[in-house]
């Protein structure tokens, strides 16, 4: 075990889940001297930066190194998740954030980037685990139906598969319904995915973000797969994806679902 990553995601106002995201990156299980950490920070104004900045001053010596870039878009505008804010300001700004990490990889020399948004709680093997697959791209199985769709919150994962029109949906198997259930070493194929991911490093000189209808993810998926390389899920490696204070609060009190 002695490949490096680079473990890296934009910030904004996420002070209020910065707490739990920074305490599960430090339990990652994987030796700190092979992990370096890049943090930009945008749009922000509340505390994230400070938050950040201390864990910098406190965990510094034990990774290979911690750096926080400031870049802020030039028209201010907050992440409301609506359709309309995204489409218009988020899925363009991400972009080029997710690019310059995609850059800051190469840079470092890196041999993995593990990309996880500020929103996702990560369990300590991770890494790990992923990694034992030795794909070009693996990603953490996480849903994103919590907020919108009650229930039916397991059909929305971040793994996609386009259709015989060419029009992506959602994967929605016994593996993927059930992560808790699924053996360690099954994989599910897929053409679109995103949010947490581990990609060796030399996938991140041949493709870029760009937004798209689907978000930046879509692009920067569909750009993987033209250059050669395959898109996976891990559905066993599954992470928590805590959308708004209100989920943050249903996992502090064990009610977050599971399946």
């Amino acid at each position: 075990m002695n490949k490096t990553v680079l473990v890296s995601c934009p910030v904004s106002n996420r002070d209020w889940i910065l707490p739990y995201y920074l305490e599960h990156i430090k339990n990652i299980n994987y030796p700190k001297h092979l992990i370096h950490i890049y943090w930009i920070v945008n749009n922000s104004k509340d505390d994230s930066l400070k938050m950040l900045q201390q864990f910098k001053l406190e965990n510094n010596d034990q990774y290979a190194s911690i750096e926080i870039a400031l870049e802020n878009s030039s028209t201010y505008f907050e992440d409301e998740r609506t359709t309309e804010t995204r489409e218009k300001f988020t899925y363009s700004w991400l972009s080029t954030l997710r690019n310059m990490v995609l850059r800051k990889t190469v840079k470092l020399g890196a041999d993995y980037l593990f990309s996880c948004d500020c929103d996702i709680l990560v369990e300590p093997d991770i890494i790990k685990n992923l990694m034992e697959f030795d794909k070009s791209c693996i990603s953490s199985l996480i849903y994103n139906g919590y907020e919108l769709f009650g229930e039916d919150y397991y059909k929305f994962p971040n793994i996609l598969k386009k259709d015989n029109q060419g029009k992506y949906k959602h994967i929605v198997n016994n593996y993927t319904a059930n992560p808790s259930k699924c053996p360690k070493d099954k994989l599910v194929a897929t053409d679109f995915t995103g949010a947490c991911f581990l990609a060796k490093a030399e996938t991140c000189s041949k493709v870029e973000y760009k937004q798209m209808p689907q978000g930046e993810d879509g692009y920067w998926s569909e750009k993987m797969i033209e250059a050669g390389y395959e898109l996976w899920c891990s559905p066993y490696n599954f992470s928590k994806h805590i959308m708004s204070i209100d989920w943050l609060n249903k996992y502090l009190t064990g009610t977050y679902p599971m399946r």
